[in-house]
This record gives C-alpha cells, structure tokens and sequence, in this order.
C-alpha cells in the first residue's frame, strides 16, 4: 500500500469519531468486564463458611439420660479437641456400642468414627451457601477449590474460542451473545442443585465471560 493511502490507526478512530454508539458499547463491555470479576469474587459469598456440627445418633441418648448435648460434656471435647483448641466436628462416637450399659462419665468405652451426617447452624445472616447444599464439609472441604478451579479452567477456553469467533463474526456480535449467555446463566446455575451439573455449569460459565 502506498504511502499516501495509508491510514493509521488514529487516523482511523477520528475518522470514526466518539459519540453515543461508541460510549454505550464501551459502557456494555465495562458492565461485562464487572460481571466477570463478580463471578470470579463469588466463591467467597457463594460458598460462606456456615457452622456445623456432627450429627451423633448418640445426642438423643445424651440428651435423655445425661441432661447434657453430647457436644457439651468434658470427656467429648478432650477426645475431640484439636490443636486450636477447638471441637473437631468430623468424627463422632461409635454409636453401635450399647448405650444402655454406659452412664454418662464412662465415655472411654465408645470408638470414634468419622461422621457421615452434619447440621448447619445458621447465625441469620446467611440462610443457605454451597457448603450446605452440596454437604462441603470435612474431607469434602476440597470441592469447593474444585468449583473454582473449573470456572478458571471454563475462562482459559474463553480467548481461544470467543476470539476466534470475533473475527470471523465480529467483535459486538460475539459480546451481545457473551452477555446474554452470562445473565441466563447465572440464573440457571443459582437453581441448580446437583453437585456434577453445577460444576459444570461453572465451567460454562467461565467459558462465556469476559475475559479482560
């Protein structure tokens, strides 16, 4: 190309000049580029650390015999304290061991297992996160790094697709179809409540975000 017909880059944008069409599309990718950092920070409000304790078929016995919550006696917290000196709330007596013949000071006698069953205790502030609906508690404290990590992984596959797909289509093409897949999204991933659909509903998710 000649000199003279070259056009700059700068020469191309005063050409095309700033007005509203230009600042409402800036204005939609800002929005996107903020919906995308909000999906990013969510593991922290999505999954909120909601208190729990184990759920021991030995309460009810307690409970009856000894006028105590099983989590309240001394013996169950030197047996179940850890080093932060606080109560360890994955293991449970082994409540196979006959309750009848044991009074509430012969702790000694019961083996301890691992709990199989929680329950939340709500303080009022947060009603209900993934850490209560999927159960991520205990050794299952790890799936809620992987949800994360399966959302970063959707974003990695977010340039090679998208970008490609802008040009071949065009840029506002791909970041009303980005946009609208977003809002649609987060809508159907709030109201999923299986563990495997919702990981992989954050994949998608993570691939239909903008990456800035």
């Amino acid at each position: 190309m000649d000199k003279e017909k070259a056009i700059s880059f700068d020469g191309v944008i005063k050409h095309i000049g700033w007005g509203r069409h230009q600042q409402l599309w800036v204005l939609y990718s800002i929005l996107l580029g903020i919906i995308t950092s909000i999906h990013i920070l969510s593991s922290i409000f999505i999954a909120y650390p909601i208190p729990y304790v184990c759920e021991s078929p030995m309460e009810e016995y307690v409970a009856k015999n000894c006028n105590q919550t099983i989590w309240n006696t001394s013996a169950t917290f030197e047996q179940f304290k850890l080093e932060t000196n606080s109560l360890d709330h994955c293991h449970m007596f082994n409540a196979t061991v006959n309750s009848g013949s044991m009074n509430c000071t012969n702790w000694d006698i019961l083996t301890i297992e691992k709990c199989t069953t929680h329950r939340f205790i709500s303080d009022g502030s947060v009603s209900t996160s993934i850490v209560m609906n999927f159960n991520i508690t205990c050794d299952r404290s790890w799936i809620n790094y992987m949800l994360q990590s399966m959302f970063m992984v959707g974003v990695f596959f977010n340039g090679m697709i998208f970008g490609k797909l802008a040009d071949m289509f065009g840029r506002r093409t791909i970041l009303l179809l980005m946009g609208c897949s977003t809002m649609l999204l987060s809508f159907l991933t709030a109201a999923v409540r299986n563990l495997i659909l919702y990981t992989i509903m954050r994949s998608v998710m993570g691939v239909f975000c903008l990456t800035l």
